[in-house]
């Protein structure tokens, strides 16, 4: 019997492993990154998704395109600096980002056209639902609406495909064209490809942030990731993105 314990524990962890703040660059994240915050996520009722009030009340005047690599990138194309995020919307970790300091990140650098914001989402084998979802942000992308299905992925329950459709079609999405293109093998050649960049890049775990170049694992204080990007803004304009 504690030997059968030891060893589910052990699994635990490494599944933990997957979505946890893990600073991997001292220049990026400072010591004080912050741990999971228990939070609850409403379930759905079976007649309505919840939506974020952040979507319903717009995402204000900013730009959005699908770059051709499938990654959704926010802001001024010329902005001189980028910041990719790479996520996946069953992370404590990523959904805390999203809640608490994207509103603050967005109101400071984005919508000043100081930075270029990208989000991809990295699927991870303990959540079953990531390639489905990974490929709904993708859709929701190809019709305007990659920043408000992205925010309400964080929330969905049940965490399914009729459900995803319902949400797009709450988004006012085209209903027919955006449940093609889930299963459209298109859409998963992309992802594949994403996929693939992702492992050149060493990236393998969720939320990783790459500034310019510079790359860090885990969850920052929102002034740590802030005194950065001053930092970068302060030097000049990058010489490169991050590469995806």
């Amino acid at each position: 019997m504690k030997k059968t314990y030891v060893v589910g524990l052990v699994l635990g962890l490494l599944l933990l492993a997957a979505c946890a703040p893990r600073p991997t660059s001292t220049s990026f994240l400072s010591s004080s990154s912050r741990s999971s915050v228990s939070s609850s996520v409403s379930s759905d009722d079976g007649t309505a998704v919840q939506i974020p009030a952040s979507v319903k009340a717009g995402t204000g005047a900013v730009r959005e395109s699908l770059l051709a690599s499938g990654v959704v990138e926010l802001g001024k194309s010329g902005a001189p600096h980028t910041l990719l995020l790479v996520t996946n919307h069953a992370c404590t970790y990523c959904r805390q980002f999203e809640l608490e300091d994207f509103p603050r990140l967005k109101q400071d650098f984005i919508n000043t056209g100081l930075l270029r914001y990208q989000v991809v989402t990295l699927p991870l084998l303990k959540y079953t639902e990531s390639n489905l979802f990974a490929a709904a942000l993708l859709c929701g992308a190809k019709q305007g609406k990659g920043l408000a299905i992205h925010n309400s992925l964080f929330s969905l329950q049940p965490r399914d495909e009729k459900t995803v459709v319902k949400l797009a079609k709450q988004l006012t999405l085209n209903e027919k064209d955006f449940t093609a293109c889930l299963h459209d093998a298109a859409t998963k050649a992309t992802l594949d490809e994403q996929n693939h960049s992702l492992k050149q890049l060493g990236i393998t775990l969720v939320p990783t942030f790459v500034l310019d170049e510079d790359k860090a694992v885990g969850l920052p204080e929102y002034a740590d990731l802030r005194g950065k990007i001053n930092a970068a803004i302060e030097h000049g304009p990058a010489s490169s993105s991050p590469g995806l």
